[in-house]
């Protein structure tokens, strides 16, 4: 697949006055629906019950609009783990969030998104406009894909999973799964092969017109 332009740029201050259109290829380009899965296996049981991955996402585009101009445009790879950064700080907030409310002995409901962000604090929506990119359509889409990405690792052998999942979900090269997971390369690219020849596999079988991403985005 042909990289757009905009993506291989090498311009530091790529996002410093970014159009809306230039952000939603930006947004697509770290592949929402690995976001979604590497953003839920964050979350934890006691968030999943009061927020799912989809809002954290909402909420981390937000505020990396408001913060934009702070980043320097290194490629997509570094700007996808910006995103991710971005995700386990409102994950972190939204945790402590309902943490400060069962001590006031009540738990309120956690409503992110262009109203309010993750301390409940309301936010002015027209700023942050144009990141909110996803249509009713594309985020079930999204959040459709996302669950059949769930379903395809959970039915990996262990030892598969992991490799697959820091792969195709977290990004991560071949040098850092190693690194992560105590192994040699070889060892990595030999379980990755065998990992994602399954993974693929029963990703389609779960969602047959999906494609599956067999390297990192960048």
């Amino acid at each position: 697949m042909r990289v757009p332009p905009l993506l291989d740029s090498p311009d530091p201050t790529l996002l410093a006055a970014i159009a809306p259109d230039a952000w939603q290829t930006l947004v697509e380009g770290v592949r929402p629906a690995a976001m979604l899965v590497a953003i839920d296996s964050r979350l934890g049981e006691r968030l999943r019950a009061e927020l799912d991955a989809e809002d954290i996402w909402q909420d981390t585009l937000l505020h990396a609009w408001k913060a934009r101009m702070t980043h320097r445009w290194c490629g997509l790879r570094q700007f996808r783990r910006w995103l991710l950064q971005i995700a386990e700080n409102r994950i972190r907030n939204a945790a402590d969030h309902f943490d400060a409310a069962c001590r006031g002995g009540g738990v309120q409901h956690l409503t992110l998104g262009p109203g309010a962000d993750a301390s409940g604090r309301g936010t002015d929506a027209s700023r942050f406009e144009p990141a909110v990119t996803a249509t009713p359509s594309r985020e079930a889409g999204r959040r459709e894909l996302a669950a059949a990405m769930a379903g395809a690792l959970g039915e990996l052998d262990a030892e598969l999973r992991d490799v697959v999942r820091l792969r195709l979900v977290e990004d991560a090269s071949t040098a850092e799964v190693a690194a992560a997971l105590g192994l040699g390369e070889s060892a990595v690219k030999h379980r990755l092969r065998k990992g994602i020849e399954h993974y693929t596999r029963v990703l389609r079988r779960r969602l047959p017109d999906a494609v599956p991403r067999t390297a990192p985005v960048g």
